[in-house]
Parts: C-alpha cells; structure tokens; sequence
C-alpha cells in the first residue's frame, strides 16, 4: 500500500516425512533464519499452516506481517535459509542454500 514502509516476506513450504528421524505428529518449526554473507540478517518464528496426508507432513512457514527492511540486506543477491526444526524431544538445522530474492513492487 502507499505510504508504508517496504517489507521483507519470507514463505516456504517443507516436506517431513515419516521416515525421518522426527516423531511426524509433533514435529515444527521453532525459529527461521536469512543468512547472507554469513551472517543473520533476519531471525523470526514463523507463522505456521500444516498439512498431514499419510506419511507426509507439510509444514508451510511465513512471516507475518513481513520484516522491515535492514541495510545489512543486499536484495541483489542470494540468501541461505536456516530452519529450526524442534519434535520436543530433539532439535536439528535444515538449510536451504542460494534463494533468489524477488522484488515486488
């Protein structure tokens, strides 16, 4: 909308499936990080949709409202995304590497 202040959206979905070493009903994203430049640029905990068909849990991830833009940020070039996964019994990382920013204007 005009006049407000430009937003960083992160979203995705993830695949777990039954065979992984996480318990499938209680397994979530704790917390997502943008790293560029190895450095976190962005931390947040996601919005979370979830979707469980057989042995397949789909976890889709969001922002919320979006983040406010940070001049640590180069938007031209790729981010890696680090995942937080927790099933409350044990925590592991899952990294995305090289996601292409987009613009929308």
């Amino acid at each position: 909308m005009p006049g407000q202040k430009p937003r960083f959206n992160v979203t995705g979905d993830l695949n777990i499936f039954e065979v992984s070493d996480f318990n499938l009903k209680d397994v979530t994203i704790k917390k997502v990080f943008v790293i560029q430049n190895d450095e976190i640029i962005y931390q947040f905990t996601p919005k979370i949709d979830l979707n469980i068909d057989k042995n397949v849990k789909t976890i889709i991830f969001s922002t919320v409202k979006g983040l406010l833009l940070t001049m640590n940020l180069d938007s031209k070039k790729h981010v890696n995304i680090k995942i937080l996964l927790s099933d409350s019994a044990k925590e592991t990382e899952y990294l995305i590497e090289n996601v292409a920013i987009e613009e929308v204007f």
